[in-house]
């Protein structure tokens, strides 16, 4: 997504070239090197007093490592991943989580208001994919308990739509059981584990500490059910 002006560029490094603010959203660390690297990548094309605007969630390290080669190059990086979902995107209500520059996010927030209607500064560059990993695993780990709870629900006699509207009315509720409960039957732990394996183990790894429990609960959705997970049994 970058200024109008650069419609008809060939590539990165081109649109880069013709954007005053440039902002990349590609699913890894690798697609986003792929993008802004090389001869012909975005950060060729970049201009001095530009900003790149990192809406991919990917690891710290390697946004705070882009953002010292866009300073080279006389340009501003915001850190900023984005949360909510397709729904929300293309309603304009998304949140867009910042680290950087509070001057620059000021120059960035008319273009960052066309898909969020929230946008928080966290603080430094980096900050925003902490925040969003955080976020990730949680919503990770809820998927989880959601589907545990309204199987649970079902070897107990009760109908899963019913519960799911109960729990869904009730203190409970999150957007992850929201999630699961509109699924029906489907096991959205699937789609779940497609999306979210790379948060999470980014997570992990940023952690450092395998037996931290935000960590263990959100690996569950990508292992198995929660009658399986590490420390039920006692190992």
């Amino acid at each position: 997504m970058l200024a109008s002006r650069s419609e008809g560029r060939s590539d990165p490094r081109g649109l880069a070239g013709g954007a005053d603010i440039v902002c990349l959203c590609v699913r890894s660390d690798d697609d986003v090197e792929m993008v802004c690297g090389g001869a012909a990548g975005v950060l060729a094309g970049l201009r001095p007093g530009s900003t790149l605007v990192i809406h991919s969630t990917v690891a710290p390290a390697t946004v705070q490592g882009l953002a010292t080669r866009v300073a080279a190059a006389g340009a501003d990086l915001l850190d900023a991943p984005v949360s909510g979902g397709g729904a929300a995107a293309a309603a304009g209500r998304l949140l867009t989580m910042v680290g950087g520059d509070p001057l620059v996010l000021d120059r960035c927030r008319p273009v960052l208001a066309t898909h969020s209607d929230r946008v928080l500064l966290l603080g430094d560059v980096g900050s925003a994919q902490v925040c969003k990993l955080l976020n990730n695993g949680l919503f990770a780990a809820g998927v989880a308990l959601a589907h545990s709870a309204l199987a649970a629900g079902e070897r107990l006699g009760l109908d899963r739509a019913a519960l799911g509207d109960a729990l869904r009315g009730g203190s409970g509720r999150s957007f992850a059981l929201d999630t699961v409960a509109a699924a029906g039957g489907a096991d959205v732990r699937v789609v779940a584990r497609e999306l979210l394996a790379k948060d999470v183990a980014l997570l992990g790894a940023l952690l450092g500490d395998g037996q931290d429990q935000l960590v263990i609960a959100a690996r569950w959705v990508l292992g198995g059910d929660l009658e399986q997970a590490p420390g039920r049994d006692g190992s």
